[in-house]
């Protein structure tokens, strides 16, 4: 963010904080939801040396700086937006040849993951993956564009774990299915850019009812990660016109895999079952 990148310039910093600067200007989104400790330890730094870069930014401290930064966050969000509609994406594969489109596209796809994958800790999946063992309901919710994953995501987690409620309809079905959320409950929901307005509603309605709430989306101020206890963001950066959602896939991938290990063979009576039914009438 510029207003940052003026500050570091205007200002003389040891090996030290050039480092942390350098991680706090290419993980903004993620930096964001760190305490001082768990910046200090992913960067191998001590707690001083943080406080000490905030400082000579002209910050009070850290807590000072990531205010800072998650307003400008919001603000660029409340800019752009409403702006980043598919057509004006259009013209972005008409700068590649043909001949080119597998590999840009394939590079795109890691760097998404690997962008992804810096955003989020294996502490924040273990986090999630604990929420949705430990709840009684497990309500997975996504529309249009996200419909593909909601319906794969809720499938593997039935296969796992009881009470998996999934809702794709952006219409009265899913008010009819969410208004049953209780305490103990738990709400996934897969929202991006642009946010549908369903997608709003069933988090302010998990919120209501005191659920869980865990959103995969592509910024942490993005109108569903308002007070969700769980935000996984993902780089959605495409070639084309529309979202890539391949870096979510991955990570929805890596969740299940926690939540597998975690229930152990405590599923293999289920799956047995599940086998069986399905083996009898040949749905594989």
């Amino acid at each position: 963010m510029i207003f940052l990148e003026k500050r570091i310039k205007n200002v003389k910093l040891t090996k030290t904080e050039k480092k942390i600067g350098e991680y706090i200007l290419n993980n903004l989104s993620h930096v964001c939801f760190l305490t001082l400790a768990q910046l200090a330890k992913e960067l191998d730094v001590s707690d001083t040396s943080v406080i000490r870069f905030a400082r000579k930014l002209d910050y009070s401290g850290f807590n000072d700086l990531q205010s800072d930064i998650r307003s400008n966050l919001v603000d660029d969000m409340e800019n752009k937006v409403n702006s980043v509609i598919p057509v004006e994406k259009l013209g972005n594969i008409e700068l590649v040849e043909y001949d080119h489109i597998a590999n840009i596209t394939l590079e795109k796809t890691i760097n998404n993951i690997k962008q992804s994958l810096n955003k989020n800790n294996i502490d924040k999946c273990n986090q999630a993956a604990d929420i949705i063992i430990n709840s009684n309901k497990k309500y997975v919710a996504g529309f249009r564009g996200c419909k593909g994953q909601v319906e794969l995501f809720s499938l593997i987690l039935s296969h796992i774990l009881e009470n998996v409620v999934k809702t794709t309809e952006a219409d009265a079905s899913t008010i009819e299915k969410l208004i049953d959320i209780k305490e103990d409950d738990c709400v996934i929901i897969f929202s991006f850019s642009r946010y549908a307005k369903m997608a709003i509603t069933a988090a302010e309605m998990a919120k209501k009812y005191k659920a869980k709430l865990i959103v995969f989306t592509d910024k942490i101020t993005s109108p569903v990660a308002n007070e969700a206890d769980i935000v996984i963001t993902v780089s959605t950066d495409s070639v084309s016109f529309y979202n890539s959602y391949t870096a979510s896939e991955f990570l929805c991938e890596i969740l299940l895999n926690i939540i597998s290990k975690k229930v152990g063979r405590g599923n293999e009576d289920r799956l047995k079952t599940l086998d069986y039914y399905i083996s009898q009438d040949g749905m594989y």
